[in-house]
């Protein structure tokens, strides 16, 4: 068997109770029997006391399940550790708990290895990552098993149309545009690749010609200007997000407040970018779905609905990211957050007070501590990632009423809570996948149209 392995995936490891959230509440855990076993000898060996009547609560031997109190597993402790991992060594710890974030997809008798989103750790790692991710090839002498079998061509044309996508992603530094709008045009690209590759598959066109074009047609009646077009193309991409996302399964305790903030936003406005070098974090996000979807298509033969989802994630992220800075307060100002625009943050989740020196925003913030949501807005891990603006008070230059940045911070909450609402619910998911396939307001000529749009926000 073969493995392909990124080279990130070997930096993760868990921060324990440093982690603003926990892997340990919001879903159900399920048990191996192997694990399942090895509790029943412990709670033997306890005698129906201590950690064994603990344990004993805490595990549904029937559903083969941890038992949650307020959707957190009843194994953890109140500074957020597992005490299961404290009383009997990581090697008590189930499948599933010792292998998450890890991540592995199966193609026949290849085996795509990387981290989950839904991890705020593994997240941060991905969104900071300073390069396009290298993947390292690992042979093995297991052998593939039996009815895993899938189309060789078929997989080796999706492995090299998604590096042509990543190639367009990740252009060289030297060629590289300097205008923002560099990747919205990579974007486009990569649907029309995808058009061309859907086009070969479903047997309208040889593999070899020419993708058909998905870009934003031109305007035909007069009477419509561009800026005009342009604020229609993404008000109609927006209320096409919000129509998908907002009906789905509640996963996530945060996904209806959020859902409700996103309606807020200006429809037909720019979404945020990352304030790093070379929009960072988006290409890296663009990458992670990429790589995780596209791949998929060897089972169900729907490439471009794939890239479409890739693509879908990435914008429906970045409005989450719009919407977390807001209830920070950080659009209000360059480093000078609204305590009107806070006050909401009430209806999400529980406060939570913080030094300022924990999260490195004493430069900014006047008051002496400050309220966060729990799950961590500030969060910091080696002072790596920092509430701050790279600009001075009063500095807001004009260009940025139009494409606001966020800083990564944002990005990261974002992207593990989009995650785990999305990625971790099977319900969601088919959800996406049928609304990528037949909703015109996310079909790729319309992600294009609102994408090549050019006109200031309001």
């Amino acid at each position: 068997m073969e493995y392909h392995i990124p080279d990130y995936y070997r930096t993760f490891s868990c921060i324990g109770s440093a982690c603003p959230d926990t892997c340990c509440g919001g879903w159900q855990i399920p048990i191996d029997r192997r694990s399942l076993a090895r509790y029943r000898a412990l709670i033997a060996a306890g005698g129906g006391k201590g950690f064994g009547r603990r344990l004993k609560r805490s595990v549904d031997f029937r559903r083969r399940t941890f038992r949650q109190t307020r959707r957190r597993c009843r194994l953890l402790t109140p500074d957020g550790l597992c005490s299961l991992y404290i009383h009997a060594g990581p090697g008590a710890l189930c499948r599933a708990c010792r292998v998450y974030p890890r991540h592995q997809e199966e193609f026949g008798s290849i085996r795509e290895i990387s981290l989950s989103l839904s991890c705020p750790e593994a997240a941060r790692i991905l969104l900071t990552w300073p390069r396009r991710p290298r993947i390292h090839t690992v042979q093995s002498r297991r052998s593939c098993p039996p009815g895993q079998a899938v189309d060789p061509v078929l997989l080796d044309r999706l492995f090299r149309l998604r590096e042509t996508m990543l190639k367009r992603l990740w252009p060289a530094r030297e060629t590289e545009a300097e205008d923002s709008g560099s990747l919205e045009s990579a974007v486009c690209e990569i649907l029309d690749l995808a058009a061309g590759f859907q086009a070969s598959l479903e047997n309208r066109g040889p593999s070899g010609s020419p993708a058909p074009a998905v870009s934003a047609p031109a305007v035909s009646a007069p009477a419509v200007s561009a800026p005009q077009a342009g604020r229609r193309a993404r008000a109609v991409l927006h209320r096409g997000l919000l129509q998908v996302f907002s009906h789905m399964e509640p996963v996530e305790a945060l996904w209806p407040e959020l859902m409700r903030r996103c309606r807020a936003l200006p429809p037909h406005g720019l979404p945020p970018v990352s304030a790093s070098p070379d929009r960072l974090e988006e290409r890296q996000l663009l990458t992670y779905f990429l790589s995780l979807y596209l791949p998929g298509a060897v089972y169900d033969r729907q490439a471009l609905a794939n890239v479409q989802m890739a693509v879908c994630s990435w914008q429906m992220t970045a409005r989450l990211a719009a919407c977390l800075a807001r209830l920070a307060g950080y659009p209000s100002g360059p480093g000078f957050p609204d305590r009107r625009e806070s006050d909401c943050i009430k209806k999400c989740a529980p406060w939570r007070t913080l030094a300022p020196s924990a999260v490195a925003v004493r430069q900014h913030l006047p008051h002496a501590r400050v309220r966060i949501l729990s799950g961590a807005f500030f969060h910091t891990i080696g002072n790596e990632i920092s509430y701050r603006t790279k600009k001075a008070p009063g500095a807001c230059a004009a260009s940025d009423a139009s494409q606001q940045t966020l800083p990564a911070v944002f990005w990261i909450q974002a992207a593990y809570l989009y995650s785990r609402q999305v990625e971790n619910s099977d319900f969601n998911l088919n959800r996406l996948v049928s609304a990528c396939g037949h909703f015109r307001a996310l079909s790729p000529q319309a992600l294009c149209r609102a994408l090549s749009a050019d006109l200031p926000a309001d």
